[in-house]
């Protein structure tokens, strides 16, 4: 018979892993090599086809399978709600009016890091590297990036900006930081429908021309917060 307040002796009590993170907050997945999710992590390693090719080339799946994606990030409903919806644009469908360039997508990336320990550890921050990513609104990126982690906002390398739809000038300064890796950042005005026209038939220096007064303005307010070596591009 149990006396009352004591455990069944049958009933072991549950035990709680505590997550650990490296210095920069990804995921530090490592543990004790006798632990048994880590003889399965050799196991895997050993025993996977993926997984014992060498680097170079597991290295080159992961970009084909990660990478070359243009992301649109946007939130659905109220701009301060949590929802936060991720598409993937059709590389084949032109911007033009009445077209629907976007596919929803509940991921906004292929969740091969979750496979395995080793794919995480080398995988976690490719989709920052890989993908361009685009904002819905100002409020959208601000959000997104308060989001990410330093590390994380540090691997980005494109970002394309809407100037129909963002004020750039509105963006915390704090938005911008750790941008390290940002390396072009694309203009566009595609609620214009003669800049449309410009784009379609290739006369880019036309289109740009009528971006200029705010790409020069663009570029004297970003200045400080980025580093020297981004590259403005007024792209469709």
């Amino acid at each position: 018979m149990e006396h009352k307040g004591q455990r069944n002796a049958e009933t072991p009590p549950e035990k709680h892993r505590l997550i650990k993170l490296h210095r920069n907050r990804l995921l530090n997945l490592s543990t004790d090599p006798t632990d048994s999710r880590m003889i399965i992590a050799t196991s895997n390693s050993l025993n996977s086809p993926l997984l014992r090719l060498p680097a170079e080339l597991r290295n080159q799946i992961f970009v084909y399978a990660i990478g070359g994606q243009r992301i649109l990030i946007s939130i659905v409903g109220n701009p301060y709600s949590e929802t936060v919806l991720h598409t993937y644009k059709h590389p084949d469908v032109r911007p033009l009016a009445g077209a629907r360039p976007y596919t929803s997508s509940g991921e906004i990336f292929v969740p091969i890091s979750r496979t395995s320990r080793q794919i995480y550890n080398e995988t976690a921050l490719l989709p920052y590297k890989l993908n361009e990513f685009e904002f819905s609104s100002s409020r959208v990126m601000q959000r997104w990036m308060e989001e990410r982690l330093p590390v994380q906002k540090r691997s980005i390398s494109c970002i394309y900006i809407d100037l129909d739809h963002q004020d750039i000038s509105r963006i915390p300064r704090s938005t911008w930081k750790n941008l390290d890796s940002l390396r072009m950042l694309c203009l566009s005005k595609r609620g214009n429908p003669a800049y449309y026209q410009l784009m379609r038939f290739n006369h880019s220096s036309r289109a740009e021309a009528g971006v200029y007064p705010e790409l020069r303005k663009i570029k004297s307010h970003l200045a400080p917060l980025l580093n020297s070596q981004v590259r403005y591009e007024v792209v469709e």
